[in-house]
Order: structure tokens, then C-alpha cells, then sequence
């Protein structure tokens, strides 16, 4: 199948907002810019997880509905499905042992935590991304079978459900499983949401007989859950975006919040997708490869943060921490492009 540039530039930037969002407190830390703008960085990025989970229930839409219909859903599973599970496990185990030596809370309970009897400080929307790609293949068949208001009603009445159980019985005390499944760590059922809302917007996508008309018309709805998202929040809050920038309303997602950064994830995968011919191709084509690998991705930038021990070791100093980041981020580019080769070639 051939594939879609926008989509996959839309995944690498996906990626790449991850990781400005775990990077982007270095900068505060080290006075280059004020605490003010720190919030307002991360209010904007906290678009990264809703923005990761949407572009891969596109992709997963967009690959698997052809398939499962060509295949059968059993035989998918089969060929497509539990070999990619083991992937996530195995990359989510990866990034708990580089953690290890970064936290010592890792390292002290390193044993509970790959056994996943507690959570890491990083990497765990990989858990999130292990139990929806078990379901994705479940809800592509629904959604090419059911008519677009049982779709859309079935998952309101799932977020509905799941939003109520996290703000009424679950919190922070929780055993981790709830904590999961209704309240934080990524919440599974809540943010599912926006999972199976890209479903549903790729096959309206795959469908539309004016495909940049769709396009359009999705920014502008993405302008208007900006508006609702933002005004819903601002009932509860006169500080908006210290509560966006601590995730005040993520515990467990708000609507507010679901539809704020849901809008601004319509906004931004619209625009990329009908601005992709001028976008430089430099950057295109970074993008595209995070894109095409971003499992790969988003393990390896985990590893940036040795660039600030590997400069204490030559005497310290932000000029010498840029200059080993830089590094390290060269040696993960072109190890992701030698991976992305050898994947071409396999094929």
C-alpha cells in the first residue's frame, strides 16, 4: 500500500512534540526562559499524547481496514497484530532500564517496575499504545459494520462511563490497574476517545469524494473544540493555562480538555496535511522517517539525557550539554534512518 506523506509527517511530528514536551523544562532550569513561558509551552504541548494516539488511529484505520477485510480479523491478529505487541513490551522495557540511570527510584525498584507492578516515570503511554493496538483491529471491523451515530454514541457512552468512574471512585491511592484503566497514566478507557474518533475520521477521510474540502472543514472544527474545550475550563478555572501547563484537568480527562486538545490536533494534522507540498523537504523528510518509525523513535530519545552527565564528565556547562545533545541526537537520526533502510530492503 502506498504510503501517505501528511500521515507520516504528521506521526513524525507527533513524536517530535513528545519529546520537546519531556526536554522543554531543561530550558527553564537553566534561565532561557521564564516559568511564564514555560506554562504556555506546556499548555500548547500537551497536544503531544492526544496528538500521538490520533495519528495512530489513522494509520491504523487507513492499514488494517483493507486488510481485515481481505484477511479475515482472526488472521490479521495473527499476521499483523501479536508480533507488533511484543515490540511495544520489548521497547517499553528498554526505556525502564535506560531510566534506571537517570532515577534512582528506578534503580531501586527496578525488578517491580519491568514487571509492571509500578509505574515508571516515563514510556508508559507505550502501555496505553500495547492494550489500543489489541482493540484497534476490534473497532476498524465495528466502525466499517455500524452507521456513524451508533459508532460515535457507543464511544461517548465509553468516555461518558470512564470519566465518571475516574472523578467519582478513583485517584491517586488507587491500585494501578484503576488508575490506569479510568484515571491517569494515561487513562485508557477516557483517552480511547480520541483513538477511536481518528478511526472515524479516517474512514470519513478515505470516503470524502472532496478530500481537501475535508481537510478544510476539520480545521475549522478544530478552531471550534478549541473554543468549547477552552470555555468548558475557564468555568472551573480562572487560570486556564497553569492548568493546562500542570494537567490540572488530565486526572482524569476533562471534556474541556479532551476537546481542546483534540481541536488543536485537528488544527495541526489539517494544516500539515494541506500544506505538506511546502513544507521544505529537509523537514519533510525527518519527519516522515520518525513517522515511518516511531516505536524506534520514541525509545531512542530517551537517551538524551545523557548528554548533561557526559558533559559534567568533561567539566560541565550548557554550551558543552548542547554540544553532546546535538551528538546524540545525529547518532539516533542515522541509526533510525539505517533501521528505516533495512526495513526497506526487507520488504
Amino acid at each position: 500500500m502506498k504510503r501517505i506523506t501528511w500521515l507520516d509527517s504528521s506521526r513524525g511530528l507527533a513524536v517530535l512534540l513528545l519529546i520537546v514536551m519531556h526536554y522543554a523544562g531543561a530550558l527553564e532550569s537553566r534561565s532561557f526562559i521564564s516559568s511564564q513561558t514555560l506554562d504556555v509551552i506546556y499548555g500548547l504541548l500537551r497536544i503531544a499524547t492526544p496528538f500521538f494516539m490520533f495519528t495512530f488511529g489513522l494509520a491504523i484505520f487507513i492499514t488494517a481496514s483493507k486488510k481485515i477485510k481481505r484477511q479475515g480479523l482472526i488472521d490479521y491478529y495473527k499476521y499483523n497484530v501479536f508480533k507488533r505487541m511484543l515490540y511495544i513490551l520489548f521497547a517499553r522495557e528498554v526505556i525502564v532500564l535506560i531510566l534506571a540511570f537517570k532515577h534512582d527510584r528506578v534503580a531501586e525498584n527496578l525488578d517491580s517496575i519491568l514487571l509492571f507492578q509500578q509505574f515508571a516515570p516515563g514510556g508508559e503511554i507505550l502501555i496505553f499504545y500495547f492494550f489500543a493496538f489489541v482493540l484497534a483491529p476490534l473497532n476498524v471491523a465495528f466502525l466499517t459494520r455500524a452507521n456513524s451515530f451508533l459508532y460515535l454514541g457507543f464511544w461517548l457512552v465509553i468516555y461518558s462511563a470512564a470519566f465518571y468512574i475516574g472523578s467519582n471512585f478513583v485517584d491517586h491511592d488507587s491500585n494501578n490497574a484503576l488508575r490506569f484503566l479510568f484515571y491517569d497514566i494515561y487513562a485508557f478507557f477516557p483517552f480511547l476517545l480520541v483513538v477511536a474518533v481518528a478511526m472515524f475520521v479516517a474512514k470519513s477521510y478515505m470516503e470524502s469524494l472532496n478530500q481537501n474540502r475535508f481537510l478544510t472543514v476539520g480545521f475549522f472544527v478544530g478552531v471550534l473544540f478549541c473554543i468549547l474545550g477552552f470555555s468548558l475550563l475557564s468555568s472551573l478555572t480562572s487560570d486556564v493555562w497553569p492548568a493546562l501547563s500542570q494537567a490540572t484537568f488530565k486526572a482524569p480527562p476533562h471534556p474541556g480538555y479532551m476537546l481542546f486538545y483534540l481541536g488543536e490536533v485537528f488544527i495541526v494534522i489539517t494544516l500539515v496535511a494541506l500544506f505538506i507540498n511546502y513544507i521544505p523537504n529537509i523537514i519533510n523528510n525527518i519527519l516522515s522517517l520518525l513517522g515511518r518509525n516511531t516505536l524506534v523513535s520514541y525509545v531512542v530519545h530517551y537517551t538524551f539525557f545523557a548528554a548533561v552527565p557526559i558533559a559534567a564528565h568533561f567539566g560541565g556547562g550548557a554550551k558543552l550539554e548542547v554540544l553532546f545533545l546535538i551528538i546524540i541526537c545525529l547518532i539516533c537520526y542515522y541509526g533510525i534512518k539505517a533501521w528505516d533502510r533495512y526495513k526497506a530492503n526487507k520488504k
